[in-house]
């Protein structure tokens, strides 16, 4: 108990600048080329083109924002509804950014599926890594990768795993 209240206490030293002063942005962006390399699925691995929306809010000199997307294509889709992403240069025109958020996978075939009557839906970890480069006052270019993790089984911790790998390019604007 101790060590998630000490867990607990970073987060939020950490993201505390996200949290005070004028709110800054909302971002969106649509990011049309991309595409997908899924391991271990159940006809071995899936690959293919897919297309993501994603969304981040930060506040000024934050450290810390936040984020989520959802990609889809053919055979699957992900989604991300909230990851929290570190952006070590806050206000340059150059951006990257390192993330950890909480993630589902909904396959639409069979071969991403591991299990006949499996309820659809698996659970998962993403770690991501982005860069965004700034065009004008409030559009951009972005460039996004990322690994995911998913639960093979049902049980979210189960030890059977799927991997997945994907990279985006698009572009985004600030409301």
């Amino acid at each position: 108990m101790r060590r998630a209240w000490v867990c607990w206490v970073f987060v939020l030293g950490l993201a505390g600048p996200a949290w005070a002063g004028r709110a800054h942005s909302l971002a969106l962006t649509f990011s049309p080329v991309g595409g997908f390399l899924l391991t271990q699925a159940a006809d071995g691995k899936a690959a293919g083109y897919s297309m993501e929306l994603g969304w981040s809010y930060r506040r000024d000199e934050a450290l810390v924002e936040v984020g989520g997307h959802v990609a889809s294509s053919r055979v699957l889709t992900t989604a991300t509804p909230l990851s929290v992403r570190l952006t070590p240069f806050r206000e340059s025109r150059l951006r990257p950014s390192l993330g950890l958020g909480a993630s589902f996978l909904i396959p639409h075939v069979r071969a991403v599926s591991r299990q006949e009557g499996h309820p659809g839906l698996l659970v998962g970890l993403e770690l991501s890594g982005g860069l965004e480069f700034g065009l004008q006052e409030s559009f951009f270019l972005c460039a996004e990768a990322y690994y995911q993790n998913f639960s093979a089984q049902p049980e979210p911790l189960s030890g059977e795993r799927q991997g997945m790998s994907s990279v985006f390019l698009g572009m985004g604007v600030r409301l």
